[in-house]
């Protein structure tokens, strides 16, 4: 706004997406792997977003192929949550959820993959549950939502370093960002967080901290009203 229409910043007042914390918070870890029928001792890496081409969602299933040298392939699943691939669904969902099916089984991980699929909101909170660790691997991104759910829910994240998952996910204090494209990187990034339990423990308490304190619906909405009346009040004074 400043460099392209000369906007002074006085004028320029940013309010983010927030989270609906009654919705999205800590559940029990061991009663949403009985609701969802996942195996106690499996770690679960979780992504969740549409199935499109700048989501980054082939570099995760590159990345996680190039760790199961240090995890059994019994005990580590990848979920994939979103996009709809039904015979009634439009020809870009199928359309990735082929190809990204192609790219696991050309990395012999197709048994580690998951597919879930469009799923209700109210029902998302028991995935952030049983996942050891939340990647949103996106190409570019211009917020991101699904960090916010995820640190909301207590769910260790990791974001690529672009657009708004940088000013979301503060690096080594509230998840770890990664490098876009790179699967290698990300693979990396995600070995740390399964093997670094204190690091591990301490951002996602500082990420639980940071969307209390700035992120609730109840901050935001309080925020963008005070913003309305503050407007209402100067156009007043010129009239």
């Amino acid at each position: 706004m400043v460099s392209y229409y000369n906007t002074p910043n006085r004028k320029i007042s940013i309010n983010p997406a927030g989270v609906d914390l009654k919705k999205f918070n800590p559940k029990d870890k061991t009663k949403a792997q009985e609701r969802l029928r996942i195996d106690k001792n499996t770690r679960v890496i979780l992504y969740v977003g549409r199935l499109e081409w700048r989501k980054g969602v082939g570099t995760l299933i590159v990345a996680v192929s190039n760790i199961i040298k240090k995890y059994p392939r019994k005990r580590l699943l990848l979920l994939i949550v979103g996009g709809s691939f039904k015979k009634e669904s439009s020809n870009k969902d199928r359309q990735q959820y082929n190809h990204l099916k192609t790219i696991a089984e050309e990395h012999g991980i197709a048994d580690m993959v998951r597919f879930k699929g469009s799923i209700p909101q109210s029902k998302i909170p028991y995935y952030y549950a049983v996942a050891d660790i939340s990647v949103i691997p996106s190409y570019y991104e211009p917020f991101g939502i699904v960090p916010l759910e995820a640190m909301a829910c207590k769910t260790p994240v990791i974001a690529s370093e672009t657009g708004g998952l940088q000013y979301t996910v503060l690096n080594s204090e509230t998840g770890l960002l990664a490098t876009p494209h790179d699967p290698f990187d990300l693979a990396e990034k995600i070995n740390i967080m399964l093997k670094e339990n204190e690091l591990r423990e301490r951002m996602v308490e500082n990420a639980y901290n940071r969307v209390v304190k700035d992120f609730s619906w109840q901050l935001i909405a309080k925020n963008i009203s005070s913003l309305y009346h503050l407007v209402i009040k100067k156009h007043k004074k010129y009239e």
